[in-house]
């Protein structure tokens, strides 16, 4: 089987996969509405999950990556894609169909034109002296010479949603309730060569291409390593559900926004002897939306403050900083040893440990949430 990259959803993403005949594996997660490929380019529209979003945005790749990127004004929620003489020809949801020129110039397509019915109602690719249709309404495949006469028709077991050839091959995208799969069809006898079931819910188009069109795609936009280090922090905090008030790790002040949803988990004594210094392992949690880190010119640490009954803070200054041994990034994790010293005196306090970025705020002092807390009886 070709190299064959699949526009789709499964039960638990979206975005783009490649199918390289032995294992179907993601490109990325970019909602991809349609994909046409064209010599050694491969066209692709990408649609945001705000279905009321303005419009849509054409990808153009090539072998070394990310060529150009067109808004595709007028135009949102594409649904099928089809490359002919005068360029592209976008289908929308709605019905519509459109033109774009190579500048990336949207018009209404000709009604005239024997291909805006087809690419309206179903998938279509242009072949060397023809046209290939599929029909999802009657789960055909149709052949039509150049003047648009029908030369042959395949029934087909499923419901055809996705289509893409090559010189010898029709490649079929089938959708049914249970699991899509991908069907490989002979041309010139109209035979079925292959039928693969693949991990994915639905198929909203494909696209046979080379193996350095398929590592051009893959490159996408990281053609350049600063922009592509950025792309990494941006997904980085995507994955955490946050959005970032800064990408780098550095030690400037946090924003209040930054200085919320951390969790610190540790075992706290309920009784500790006068002067005694112990040490417990202990694990910080953060959804944060800056990456903390013990750095100057304002380190993040672990650290914990004593409150006596009346609630005044008891030893100030004394109080054991533990330096976070790596940085934490959003919906991360760390766990280290911290050292906690029991006041001097006796009595009962309360014992608060929580983050400190030295000379601007204690965590706790912004949320409460963000500390571990214990009542201790210091004997």
């Amino acid at each position: 089987m070709a190299l064959v990259l699949i526009a789709g959803r499964s039960q638990t993403e979206c975005g783009l996969f490649i199918l390289d005949g032995t294992a179907m594996r993601i490109v990325d997660r970019l909602p991809t509405r349609a994909l046409e490929r064209r010599e050694q380019l491969l066209y692709r529209v990408v649609g945001p999950n705000d279905v009321s979003a303005a419009c849509d945005d054409l990808l153009v790749c090539d072998e070394t990556g990310l060529k150009r990127t067109i808004r595709l004004d007028r135009i949102a929620r594409t649904r099928r894609m089809l490359a002919h003489d005068r360029g592209l020809a976008l289908a929308t949801t709605d019905g519509a169909v459109y033109d774009v020129a190579e500048d990336g110039t949207t018009t209404p397509a000709p009604s005239n034109e024997k291909f805006v019915r087809w690419v309206s109602e179903g998938a279509v690719r242009a072949l060397e002296n023809g046209w290939l249709v599929c029909n999802a309404a009657a789960g055909e495949m149709s052949l039509y010479d150049a003047a648009g006469a029908l030369t042959a028709k395949l029934q087909l077991d499923g419901t055809p949603c996705a289509l893409a050839v090559d010189r010898q091959s029709a490649y079929i995208g089938e959708c049914s309730d249970a699991r899509a799969a991908l069907i490989v069809i002979d041309l010139p006898t109209l035979k079925t060569l292959e039928r693969r079931e693949v991990d994915l819910r639905e198929i909203d188009d494909l696209a046979v291409v080379s193996a350095e069109l398929a590592a051009g795609v893959r490159v996408g936009s990281r053609t350049n390593s600063t922009r592509a280090q950025q792309c990494d922090q941006l997904a980085m905090f995507a994955r955490a559900g946050v959005k970032p008030s800064r990408l780098w790790a550095v030690g400037d002040p946090l924003l209040p926004s930054s200085l919320l949803h951390v969790t610190v988990h540790v075992q706290l004594p309920g009784e500790m002897r006068a002067g005694e210094l112990i040490e417990l392992p202990a694990i910080i949690e953060s959804r944060s939306d800056a990456i903390l880190v013990t750095a100057p010119p304002n380190p993040t640490q672990i650290c914990y403050r004593w409150f006596d009954e009346s609630g005044r803070t008891v030893g100030d200054g004394t109080w054991i900083h533990t330096p976070l041994p790596v940085s934490l990034v959003p919906g991360g994790a760390l766990e280290t040893m911290i050292r906690i010293e029991a006041p001097r005196a006796t009595g009962r306090y309360m014992l608060s440990v929580t983050l400190l970025q030295t000379d601007v705020v204690w965590f706790d002092d912004v949320d409460a949430k963000n500390a571990a807390r214990r009542d201790v009886a210091v004997v």
